[in-house]
Order: structure tokens, then sequence, then C-alpha cells
């Protein structure tokens, strides 16, 4: 089930949440892949970019994801290191 969508310049991409999957298509609804990137863990926010796509996976590791829009592949982000104060 879709729980979120967003456009780029040049792609669709969505979560799908019990897929485990996010998928993209072109922007006139044509290159279907509901498996574009797999290894989310029921993701269901995205955001995206030129070049990243971002979500948030709900599933048991409570964690984000992120990687390059010409990727399949899942990269989990890291959280920001905070910056020591002077």
């Amino acid at each position: 089930m879709p729980t979120g969508a967003v456009a780029n310049d040049t792609y669709v991409y969505w979560s799908n949440f019990g897929g485990n999957t996010i998928g993209r298509a072109n922007l006139d609804g044509t290159g279907v892949n509901q498996s574009f990137i797999t290894g989310a863990n029921h993701p269901v926010g995205i955001s995206a970019d030129d070049t990243h796509i971002y979500w948030a996976n709900q599933g048991s590791n409570k964690s984000a994801g992120r990687t390059w829009t010409g990727r399949t592949s899942r990269r989990p982000s890291s959280p920001p290191v905070p910056r020591p104060r002077v």
C-alpha cells in the first residue's frame, strides 16, 4: 500500500508500506517499478531532490533511509554528529 509520494524533475517516487519497497515511475506514468529500492522497513514518508531519495522506516529499526536517485540499493542515513561546543 503506498503511504507517500513525491516527484522531482524526472520521476515520481512512492513508499510501499506492506512491500517494504520504494517505487518509481516516469512523470508520464510509464516505466513503473514497484521495487526500485528494496530493503526498506515499512517506509512511511518520502522526499526527493535531484540527487537523493529520503524516507522514514516505521518498522522495528525506526530509521531513515537515503539513496542516490539512480541506484537501487538501500543505504541507511547516519544520524548527525553533534558539533562540540567551544
